[in-house]
């Protein structure tokens, strides 16, 4: 999170979550960086799950897509100044490889549906650097969308390129996606973080909250006392 707000990112899609709750410790610290998160978890049993991420400046409603058993997913719709819309997606995939390029092409389907300006993000575990006959029909799904996938680099510390971002045309800046090298800030972490700015006008920047308080730790109590000895004083002749 620290990451995140320090390099002052709107929104970010995160993968493998591991939350186990809607609201937690880790929401509210997501909150007190000033950001709000719509995420999918699991109650039952550990790991998976998927975020967005986003500034509580913009103006974001989660949407229900239906679900699909080979993979995770939560997605929203990014209300813009202009009236414009745009529709992001974050995916885990988590089942067979077999069945996954058809539940794909539905969930898409559900989207267009709603809108015809997309962005999907999310770790789709597909050797995308290998040529095979999966590849090859994710490929065909994709694209017969007019989506394009802008991940070009591996992403993973295999060599391999498994985290993809998908959109619409003129949705990313420059059609280029930056893959950083996997840090060891976070030991844990086996995938890159992927980075590219969204080539949308009029994006609500973050509104700065000044919260005043009082340091106790300088009060002088005898004051307080005899401040509140008048006080409580005045009430009761009143």
């Amino acid at each position: 999170m620290d990451y995140i707000a320090t390099q002052d990112i709107p929104i970010a899609f995160i993968q493998e979550t591991w939350l186990k709750e809607v609201k937690n410790h880790t929401t509210a610290v997501i909150k007190a960086h000033g950001y709000n998160i719509h995420h999918y978890h699991r109650s039952s049993i550990t790991g998976g799950g998927v975020a967005i991420l986003y500034k509580s400046s913009l103006k974001v409603v989660k949407i229900h897509i239906p679900s699909e058993p080979t993979f995770e997913s939560i997605s929203v719709k990014i209300l813009l100044p202009d009236h414009r819309s745009l529709l992001a997606s974050c995916i885990y995939r988590t089942g067979a490889i077999s069945t996954f390029v058809d539940d794909f092409d539905e969930f898409i389907t559900n989207l267009y549906s709603k809108s015809d300006k997309l962005l999907i993000c999310g770790d789709f575990n597909i050797h995308m650097d290998e040529i095979s006959k999966t590849q090859k029909a994710f490929e065909q799904v994709y694209s017969s969308y007019g989506l394009c996938q802008f991940s070009k680099k591996p992403t993973h510390k295999s060599g391999h390129l498994l985290d993809l971002v998908f959109a619409s045309p003129n949705i990313v800046k420059n059609n280029q996606v930056t893959v950083l090298p996997i840090s060891p800030d976070y030991p844990t972490c086996d995938h890159s973080r992927l980075l590219f700015t969204l080539n949308v006008k009029g994006m609500p920047s973050q509104t700065k909250k000044i919260i005043k308080f009082r340091n106790v730790e300088n009060i002088n109590t005898d004051m307080f006392r005899s401040d509140l000895s008048n006080t409580l004083s005045s009430i009761s002749s009143d």
